[in-house]
């Protein structure tokens, strides 16, 4: 059967095995003791297009999956409903005796598709109801995740196999009516870095943040119940701690072994502490960013406890040899997602890039304006909207006092966000710089990382040979990874013989390993300035026209207007241009959240204020924008937005035992409009509660009325 294992039920990506019954028989049999059911991990008997949980991405089902929070029927009541069908029925972690909860899963004669489960579904429904037993509508979703099996400590738990065959695919689909075909597979992601150099990198995470003598062995405890829960074996946990303890710089001798094995020996019998209680013991930031490195393999191993991994027979994403990685087969018709840009019409997210430019151009300078005004969520140059968020600059050539300058005269005073190293140990033609700065852009949600300069980031490597380009290619890697966008900083050739390639100094490798660049050329130089045009000699997509750079004698970057080699009206970003006006805001109500009305508006674009409101009219009736009447907030329009606004406000309800009565209430707090919340209610995203329900899956509050709530799991 197929089987996707989830570290947490908000983990944007699991871990898919195919294993046996038998071995998930031992799966249900061996329940897990938690204090809440947010700190467990989730389950589906679904393979998943790029192991990612949503319902277009249902490519094989395995199993039907049911619940039972209503009935108040025991665990062999509930077996007996469905006698002579195979599969297994447990109490899930909100059981009570007094308020029995089940989870029952039947298998199937073969894997389905997401229109076959629907209908199999229903099939299995309508035969449940003659026999007196409802069904909670929203298990329907074949992507719905599963709490793995659990109980709190000194909490009951039972469990029953159901005897009996498979149920019979074709027998439902035959007597149940054909439902709309399911949307196209996407495809799957690329595969992680390598175990060791995870492992390697998150230990020097955690030494790094070790804390203090007094506190460490509560820290040593946490650190191994953590990786127990992850499902490491004893002897890889004590190796891992091992190795933590090599970095740090006053091991305390550690009695490593004796703590690894009396929290293994204790864990089989007693809750034991883990990720949660090592977030409150050292930077939880840390924590999280180690944790990420290591999920993935924690969850391979846990898989691999449940049995061996089979054969896949899928012929859209078929396993290659270890050498080569997952092979993508067809499923080439889904349509692309439309460029974002960090800067708009300049760096866009998730690339590597370049400027390129002879000494005294500007490049350094122009680097680091960007790093600001990504920062400070300001337009660059007061033209070019940007995604607000952190930066980092990696200098090999600057060094600190010269960049505290620069950065001091380019506003970066008061910003929050902006990191900077200087000289670090390791090169970028290392590709474990590229795994350690992977947990720290990860951890602080780092949008755009500068490297200046390539050539003194990678000393040692000649620059006329393919090996210059590592660098990019391992950055490509790691934007992957993490959605940042690098930036090298490089030198050109003093002449390019008329080709642009050969504005990139070095092997022609280098500027195609890029996915953009661009150089600079002499405008003028006078008594307290410098101006510059900066020419893009790669574009990723359109080329956008030239920008006029000014320095002024007090460090100042600015655009000017008088432009001897452009005509002004070709020229990037025209303040009253309609069409980058609502470019700009865009990046800015989508970077941002919201924004207090047109005049906030107006200065965070840079653009004057009526050309701000004639803009946002026509967004607010293409639904582009959506604004609070209440409070005159502008919020961004598009629909995934409204969608994430929604389950907000209904997730904040339901903790504070709140109900949204009504869909004009829902739309008025989340500032969404009627037709996105009705198409979440026909997607059964959002549904009605019954009156005097409980949430499954949300907690154990009760409501009399009906009330709106996202689904559970």
């Amino acid at each position: 059967m197929h089987f996707t294992l989830w570290l947490s039920r908000s983990a944007p990506t699991g871990a898919h095995a195919e294993i046996t019954w038998p071995d998930f028989l031992r799966f249900v049999a061996s329940p897990i003791v938690a204090a809440s059911k947010d700190t467990l991990e989730g389950w589906s008997p679904v393979r998943f297009a790029g192991d990612r949980r949503a319902a277009k991405n249902v490519e094989a089902v395995s199993c039907i999956v049911l619940d039972d929070d209503s009935s108040g029927l025991s665990t062999e009541q509930v077996a007996a409903v469905y006698a002579g069908v195979a599969g297994v029925v447990h109490t899930s972690f909100s059981h009570r005796p007094e308020h029995p909860k089940h989870r029952i899963v039947l298998r199937l004669s073969r894997d389905v598709s997401a229109d076959e489960h629907a209908r199999v579904w229903t099939w299995v429904r309508d035969r449940a109801a003659a026999r007196g037993h409802a069904l909670d509508e929203a298990t329907k979703d074949p992507s719905r995740l599963w709490y793995v099996p659990a109980h709190r400590e000194g909490g009951s738990y039972a469990w029953a196999p159901l005897e009996g065959d498979e149920l019979d695919v074709d027998a439902a689909l035959v007597s149940t009516p054909a439902e709309a075909a399911p949307p196209a597979p996407a495809p799957r992601t690329a595969a992680p870095a390598s175990s060791e150099a995870r492992h390697s990198a998150a230990a020097k995470l955690l030494a790094g943040a070790w804390p203090a003598t007094g506190s460490r062995h509560e820290t040593k405890k946490a650190l191994a119940g953590a990786l127990w829960r992850d499902g490491w074996p004893e002897p890889d946990a004590l190796a891992f701690l091992r190795e933590t303890y090599e970095h740090l710089q006053s091991a305390d001798g550690g009695q490593l072994e004796t703590v690894v094995r009396s929290t293994y020996e204790r864990a089989a019998t007693h809750n034991v502490t883990g990720w949660a209680t090592l977030s409150t013991l050292m930077d939880a930031a840390v924590v999280s960013a180690a944790r990420e490195l290591l999920s993935f393999d924690g969850i391979k191993e846990r898989i691999a406890q449940l049995g061996a991994r089979a054969e896949a027979e899928h012929e859209t994403d078929a396993p290659a040899p270890d050498g080569l990685g997952t092979i993508t087969w067809d499923a080439w018709d889904l349509e692309p997602e439309p460029t974002k840009y960090v800067i708009d019409q300049i760096v866009p997210e998730g690339t590597v890039g370049m400027i390129v430019a002879l000494g005294s151009s500007l490049k350094t300078w122009t680097a680091l304006s960007w790093l600001v005004s990504v920062v400070r969520g300001e337009p660059w140059l007061a033209r070019f909207a940007v995604m607000q968020g952190a930066a980092m600059m990696i200098d090999f050539e600057s060094g600190i006092h010269t960049l505290r300058v620069r950065l001091h005269k380019l506003g970066a005073a008061g910003t929050k966000g902006l990191g900077v190293i200087c000289y670090p140990k390791r090169v970028v033609s290392d590709p474990n710089f590229w795994i350690e700065l992977a947990s720290v852009a990860s951890a602080k949600k780092v949008r755009l990382v500068v490297v200046d300069s390539l050539a003194l980031g990678a000393p040692g490597v000649d620059e006329n040979t393919t090996a210059a380009a590592a660098p990019l290619a391992y950055a490509a890697r790691f934007t992957e990874a993490t959605g940042a966008t690098v930036v090298f900083v490089h030198h050109a050739r003093k002449d390019e013989k008329g080709d642009r390639r050969n504005t990139v100094r070095g092997s022609t490798s280098i500027y195609n390993s890029c996915d953009w660049a661009f150089t600079f050329e002499d405008v003028d130089r006078l008594e307290g300035r410098r101006r510059m045009q900066m020419l893009c000699i790669k574009p990723y997509g359109v080329e956008p026209p030239p920008v006029n750079i000014e320095l002024s004698v007090d460090g100042r970057l600015s655009w000017f207007d008088d432009q001897p080699t452009t005509d002004v009206a070709a020229t990037v970003g025209s303040a009253h241009d309609p069409a980058d006006v609502q470019r700009r805001i865009r990046l800015a109500v989508s970077s941002r959240g919201s924004i207090a009305g047109y005049r906030a508006l107006s200065a965070l674009i840079g653009v004057p204020e009526k050309a701000t409101q004639r803009a946002i009219r026509l967004m607010l009736e293409t639904g582009d924008l959506v604004r609070d009447k209440a409070t005159q907030h502008l919020y961004d329009g598009a629909r995934d937005a409204q969608r994430a606004r929604i389950h907000h406000v209904l997730a904040e309800a339901m903790a504070a035992r709140r109900c949204i009565a009504t869909t004009a209430e829902l739309a008025r707090k989340a500032a969404a409009t009627p037709g996105v919340i009705q198409s979440l209610l026909d997607a059964g995203e959002v549904v009605w509660s019954a009156g005097g329900s409980s949430l499954t899956g949300t907690g154990d509050v009760l409501y009399a009325e009906r009330h709106l709530m996202s689904r559970p799991g």
